[in-house]
């Protein structure tokens, strides 16, 4: 069925436009500026992780729920950029380890992880855009009193994020000319030996749960 649906790329163009340009992204820019507005922080970041979710899917053709990580990360590196630099593997680590999976999972970010031998919490700042994807640094072990936590917590980095730049830099992995993904879904281009639209046609039957 989704065969016959979505059978050529006029059909996938202009279904991928509707879904993803005239759907998701002008709601996303929408609901983030609106929750930002109104100290609603955490449905801003949860909407921005499945917005690249669904993105990571739609890119990689595979909705299973076990890639979803794998797929999300994959997108960032490849499409999501700040201020014209790719989102590095180490950013996007601890932007799924520290926001997605606590949010998706007990609604609130982790308080700390610890990588490479740093012990890292976070806060976001949307007064200052420039200081997204920044990693403070403190000169001591300071406790962690921002958050709840069971026992004394203490940090040396803090991870910065401004979620309405988390979320345009959703919007131009998409529309960002010539290596954003609209224009390499338009033109078919190949990842992993398959076409982008062949990996868009998979994508959407396990979304809609259509089956031949």
């Amino acid at each position: 069925m989704v065969g016959q649906i979505l059978s050529n790329a006029t059909d996938v163009v202009n279904f991928a436009s509707k879904l993803i340009k005239g759907e998701r992204l002008p709601s996303l820019k929408k609901d983030v500026e609106t929750c930002v507005q109104n100290a609603c922080s955490f449905p801003a970041i949860l909407y921005c992780f499945s917005t690249i979710d669904m993105l990571g899917a739609l890119y990689k053709g595979d909705m299973k729920p076990g890639n979803t990580t794998k797929n999300s990360a994959e997108y960032m590196v490849k499409f999501m950029k700040n201020n014209g630099v790719n989102y590095a593997e180490k950013q996007v680590r601890l932007l799924q380890k520290i926001y997605r999976h606590k949010i998706v999972h007990i609604a609130q970010p982790r308080p700390l992880i610890e990588i490479d031998g740093n012990k890292i919490t976070w806060r976001y700042d949307d007064e200052d855009i420039t200081k997204h994807l920044t990693v403070e640094t403190a000169s001591n072990p300071q406790p962690i009193t921002a958050f709840l936590t069971p026992y004394s917590m203490y940090f040396n980095q803090v991870f910065v994020i401004s979620i309405l730049k988390l979320a345009q830099d959703v919007e131009d992995s998409v529309i960002r000319p010539n290596d954003g993904y609209w224009d390499m879904l338009s033109n078919n281009l190949l990842i992993d030996g398959k076409g982008l639209q062949d990996n868009f046609r998979s994508a959407i039957s396990d979304m809609y749960d259509i089956r031949p």
